[in-house]
């Protein structure tokens, strides 16, 4: 019988026609989604099931038989049980069961999954008539979706129910991990996994553009901001090809697929006008698929945002960071205010921006101005951006793919709209388990290998050699070590990373040097885990606030410093119900037990000196400029809730400055016939770095809004190191550091500081724990804003303490009249406004209550606090100058673009608005 049955499949699989039989292929429990050209089969079981798919919302009891899932009270009392009467049909569907999800499909012939229900820790199963109301259906449900599924026997229900809950239970994604974390820390001693940090757009932007010109599937984005007509490479006119819009059209002609996930924002606070972007972007192809959320009447009244900057290329390579692809964020290291003479403009029409003077208008019209670029300066963005390969883009993706697959289910517009289906993980692997040695040992064995083939067959060595034809160019290839000994790895097939060199020598070393440079563009191997905030509103789970609980674990454990740098810094202490999250708590505990050890450990804060909303600080409606002025002054210095007013309390006779010091960014411009001018560079960066081996790169800033999990959705990825700088080290020579997290820091030290690699200062801020190092930094920091409030009269500055003196200060530090058109371009510049005349305009433009990149939105707030506390340290006067023409020459002086930030900026004003619930500006 059995060989019957052989014969009759051996006959079968012979003939074409019956072979692309779907009756035939349901036989073989196979369709056209089964397989994989890069991971092969992708399923576990498929077959015909009959399914009913539902948002599960914040009800916990999804029995069939218990109350109702879909609508409220829907149900009828049936004798002495109540069943619920729902309104959706089963119907019947090919069901693709997955290492990580269960896929819906339309037919057996279908590539595109329907829907899609991913597992994770809130997974559950439930079969038998007790419990779903039939022998025969399995009811499946996790945080977001139930999924009921009925089969045409108890028997095959079983075999269902079997494999199900057996692939849930290896998933690692049905457990919970570190941080309260959906996803796994990842090794890369066990897969791929590498970074790459990214410091300014420019190189970000460019190594976004190549990761796009390479997909092949699929190009995720999701961004709080998209501007479809920037370019990715500078200057624009020298590369057309790399504007947005006709980079995804290239590639969706080419049938990549591209999904684009957009924050509808509230327009009447915000004026990104996302409409315009999502209708230039679905006009470009009909692979191209736009979905804006949320819709804020539904969803919290459009409190909160979506807040996440991802692109993610064939769920291999992904990046997060601070950079949405918009307006306003590419620059370089140099941060220049003004475009260079007699070269292309590297910032076309509104990308030349300064939120400080100006709001974006009308950016339907990209390639307008808004403001006079010979006149006016624009305000550098300073950012910082990571790029994902391996396992940890999959799992970004991951986190795209819930989102997307959420805001399809809840938007009825989106109903054309189909479900993603993730990847399954790259497969576990020992990847160089016993370190570069024991690699370099196992390749020259591979040489040995591929001499004794050559020998053996000359006549296929185009094919069998796999291209090692010379034995001089594979030594060179296991000499090619950098520093600290690696070596190029020989990954798993998913590595993605080839060592096929042809037979020619010069071909061969070309390709050589091609495969270098793929690999340098990987950056480092390292641990990661992707961390996030999303809740019930924005992703259809239970609050995660996973990136709160990793700053605050990091900086518990910190042995030696930790560097911060963010666009906003609102948090709260221990006993503080203004303000929930408590990363400043952590701190001063870490800086207490320092204390109370006698233990050098130092704190590194760097933020922008004003948040970026037009106007003064006593503009009548700079509310918004106000308020986040007091939460964040309220966070450091200001209150029995500021972080210096507890350390002073606590460390008795320890001075707080020697654990814990504030910086900002400045630059100015000196052209050639123009008056000198200054602006802030604006700081947006979200990134911690803890002793030169952890980092957390995202989107999050450290505030309320980003932090708590169940306001903005946020994204963002650990980075702790795997290879060491055995030859660096930080603390007098105690502790060594991570190649990542070192040359990160590193690298925006040197913008920072102005320093250059093999300088005495540069390997003097190598350990920034040293006693030399600290103070040196301080000094350079407050040198740097003497000059600047010599020359312009800055604004913030501690001279300042009061509105009243804002204009005083600033006429007498430029030698202007305190009277007419003088004094008032003499504000505007301090400020960082250029000319007055340039913003007159600004007047009929309805301002946005969150220039910087919120949405504002309300709730509780606490007293203000009017004590500074200061050390005699920071106690300066500050020198004046008559004329910036006469004190200009002082600028040369100006080392790097750091500054301190002045903590005395309106000590004596009450800056908390009284009419704006609190919540706005956390």
């Amino acid at each position: 019988m059995i060989a019957l049955v052989q014969q009759l499949l051996d006959t079968v699989v012979k003939i074409p026609r019956l072979l692309r039989s779907p009756f035939v292929a349901a036989l073989f429990q196979v369709s056209n989604s089964t397989f994989d050209d890069e991971m092969g089969r992708t399923s576990v079981r498929e077959g015909w099931l009959k399914t009913r798919f539902w948002l599960k919302g914040n009800r916990e009891n999804v029995r069939i038989n218990r109350a109702s899932v879909s609508w409220d009270n829907e149900c009828f009392n049936c004798m002495c049980v109540v069943k619920r009467v729902n309104f959706r049909a089963k119907r019947l569907r090919w069901v693709s069961l997955k290492t990580s999800s269960i896929a819906i499909f339309d037919s057996i012939e279908d590539t595109i999954a329907r829907k899609a229900f991913l597992f994770d820790s809130k997974f559950n199963i439930e079969r038998g008539l007790a419990t779903t109301g039939s022998s025969t259906t399995l009811l499946v449900s996790n945080a977001t979706y139930v999924l009921q599924m009925e089969a045409k026997s108890k028997q095959a229900l079983l075999k269902w129910a079997n494999d199900i809950r057996r692939v849930a239970e290896a998933s690692n994604w049905s457990q919970a991990h570190r941080d309260g974390s959906f996803a796994i820390p990842r090794n890369p001693v066990h897969m791929t996994s590498f970074a790459q940090w990214y410091v300014d757009g420019s190189g970000a932007y460019e190594a976004i553009y190549h990761a796009i010109q390479s997909a092949k599937k699929e190009i995720f984005i999701a961004g709080w901001w998209v501007c479809p007509t920037i370019h990715l490479l500078r200057p624009a006119e020298q590369y057309p090809e790399s504007r947005l819009d006709l980079a995804l059209q290239k590639k969706a002609e080419e049938g990549v697929q591209v999904y684009v996930l957009m924050y509808k924002e509230v327009s009447v606070a915000l004026t990104l006008n996302s409409m315009f972007s999502k209708q230039v972007l679905s006009k470009l192809h009909k692979n191209v698929h736009v979905l804006r959320d949320p819709d804020f009447l539904m969803k919290q009244l459009g409190l909160w945002s979506h807040h996440e900057k991802i692109v993610s290329v064939d769920q291999r390579v992904s990046f997060v960071g601070g950079l949405d692809l918009c307006f306003g964020r590419w620059d370089t290291h140099s941060h220049e205010l003004f475009d260079e003479p007699g070269k292309p403009t590297d910032f076309v029409g509104k990308d030349f921006s300064n939120p400080r003077v100006k709001d974006f208008i009308e950016v339907d019209r990209p390639e307008e101005d808004m403001i006079d670029r010979n006149v006016v300066p624009r305000m550098p963005w300073h950012d910082c951006h990571c790029r994902l390969e391996g396992q940890p883009a999959r799992d970004v993706a991951r986190h795209f793919v819930q989102r997307w697959n959420y805001s399809v289910s809840t938007r009825k517009k989106s109903r054309k709209l189909h479900h993603l289906v993730p990847m399954k993980d790259y497969p576990v692997t020992i990847i160089d388990k016993h370190g570069p040695q024991k690699l370099t040992k196992r390749l020259q064995k591979a040489v040995h290998a591929v001499r004794a083939m050559r020998g053996l067959s000359r006549a296929r060595a185009n094919t069998d050699n796999r291209g090692f034809n010379s034995d001089r160019r594979m030594a060179r290839m296991l000499s090619s070590q950098n520093e600290s000994g690696n070596v190029p790895i020989l990954q798993d097939d998913h590595a993605d990373v080839m060592l096929d060199l042809p037979d020619g020598d010069e071909e061969g070393d070309e390709a050589f040097e091609k495969h270098k440079q793929e690999v340098a563009a990987r950056g480092y191997r390292v641990n990661t885990q992707i961390l996030r905030s999303l809740s019930l509103w924005s992703g259809g789970v239970a609050t995660e606030r996973s990136i709160q609980n990793a700053y605050i674990r990091l900086i518990g454990s910190a042995q030696h410093f930790v560097y911060i740098e963010n666009q906003f810094f609102v948090s709260g202490l221990e006993g503080d119900h203004g303000c929930s999250n408590r990363i400043a708590n952590a701190l001063v505990e870490r800086i207490r037990r320092a204390s109370d050890n006698n233990e050098k450990f130092r704190v590194i804060v760097v933020m922008p000196l004003l948040p970026a909303f037009p106007g003064k600080p006593d503009d009548k409606d700079a509310s918004s400029l106000r308020g986040v002025m007091h939460w964040q002054y309220r966070t450091i210095c200001r209150g029995e809730h500021s972080i210096y007013q507890r350390l002073y309390q606590e460390l008795e006779d320890d001075d707080p400055f020697k654990y814990i010091a504030f910086y900002g960014l400045r630059n100015h411009s000196n052209r050639e016939g123009a008056q000198a001018q200054t602006e802030e560079v604006y700081i947006h960066s979200k990134v911690m770095i803890v002793d030169d081996r952890a980092c957390i790169i995202g989107s999050a800033n450290i505030n309320e809004r980003s932090m708590c999990g169940d306001r903005d959705s946020e994204i963002a990825v650990l980075v702790e190191d795997h290879e060491m700088e055995e030859e660096i080290t930080i603390a007098d020579g105690a502790y060594s550091v991570g190649k990542f997290g070192h040359s990160f820091r590193m690298k925006l030290f040197e913008e920072h500081f102005g320093i250059e690699p093999g300088t005495p200062l540069y390997h003097k801020y190598q350990d920034p724990v040293s006693k030399d190092a600290w103070f040196s930094m301080q000094e350079q920091a407050m040198n740097n804003h003497q000059i600047y409030d010599s020359v312009f009269g800055c604004l913030p500055s501690d001279s300042v303490t009061s509105f009243a003196q804002i204009d005083s200060h600033i006429q007498s530090a430029q030698g202007l009249d305190t009277s007419g058109r003088g004094a008032d371009e003499a504000v505007a510049a301090a400020l960082g406004s250029g000319i007055t005349d340039a913003t007159s305009n600004n007047d009929e433009h309805v301002r946005s209550s969150s220039v910087s990149e919120r949405t504002l939105s309300p709730r509780g707030g606490s007293s203000r606090g009017r004590k500074s506390v200061f050390s005699g340290a920071m106690n300066v006067n500050m020198k004046e100058s008559s004329h910036i023409a006469e004190k200009k020459h002082e600028l040369s002086n100006v080392k790097g673009h750091i500054v301190y930030f002045p903590l005395k900026f309106l000590v004596d004003e009450d800056l908390e608005p009284k009419l704006f619930p609190a919540t706005l500006f956390q």
